[in-house]
């Protein structure tokens, strides 16, 4: 997962930045998990957002927040069912 923070530049659309996520990595996490493709593929979409909003994890302290977050966004989402990122994304899985 990679995130490019806009927030310095000037844009007429608002934009925070992009979120970068590995369609592989995502796939086989979740096999080993044992858990959805779309649940750790939206895991992967909120870590980037969290950053582009102001989290980080280069600490303990500060990965152990970031995380708790996370996670809980996670949980909303997945409270109706399949997760509502992925329900809502207009794009094609090679």
């Amino acid at each position: 997962m990679l995130a490019f923070d806009y927030s310095g530049r000037p844009s007429p659309h608002c934009l925070l930045g992009d979120v970068v996520v590995s369609i592989d990595v995502a796939r086989r996490v979740s096999k080993e998990r044992g858990i959805s493709f779309g649940e750790e593929l939206t895991r992967y979409a909120i870590h980037g957002l969290l950053h582009l909003v102001g989290y980080d994890d280069v600490t303990p302290a500060k990965k152990r927040k970031m995380w708790q977050r996370q996670e809980e966004l996670v949980r909303f989402l997945k409270a109706d069912g399949e997760s509502a990122i992925i329900k809502n994304m207009n794009f094609s899985f090679s």
